[in-house]
C-alpha cells in the first residue's frame, strides 16, 4: 500500500495494523536512515553554496525593471544593495524574493 494514499486517508489509516518481521523492520530502518541522510546532505551542501552576487545589470534584467528603478529601491529600502570598493552588487537570495513579488 502506498504511504500516500494512507496520508490522504487518515481514517483508514487509524484503523490499519500492520505485522512486520525482525527482517523487514531493519531493512525499513536501514532505508529511512539512508534517505534521510542523502536528502540531509543535499540540503546541506546548498546551505554551505557561496553567496551568489549579482551586478545591477543583471538585476535589471531578472526583475524587469530600470536601473533608476534599482537605485530607488535601494534608496527606499525595498531592494538591497552591497558596495564591493566602488561596485554594486545584489545578494541572489535578496533578488529572488523580489522576483516572485513582481510576479
Amino acid at each position: 500500500m502506498k504511504l500516500d494514499f494512507l496520508r490522504s486517508n487518515p481514517e483508514i489509516a487509524k484503523q490499519l495494523s500492520v505485522s512486520l518481521n525482525g527482517f523487514d523492520l531493519i531493512t525499513f530502518a536501514e532505508k529511512l536512515v539512508r534517505d534521510t541522510t542523502k536528502e540531509t546532505t543535499r540540503i546541506l551542501k546548498g546551505l554551505n553554496k557561496p553567496e551568489e552576487l549579482l551586478t545591477r545589470a543583471q538585476v535589471s534584467d531578472i526583475l524587469k525593471v530600470s536601473l533608476p528603478t534599482l537605485h530607488h529601491w535601494n534608496k527606499n529600502g525595498t531592494l538591497a544593495n552591497l558596495k564591493i570598493g566602488n561596485q554594486v552588487r545584489y545578494r541572489r537570495s535578496d533578488v529572488d524574493p523580489a522576483l516572485k513579488e513582481r510576479v
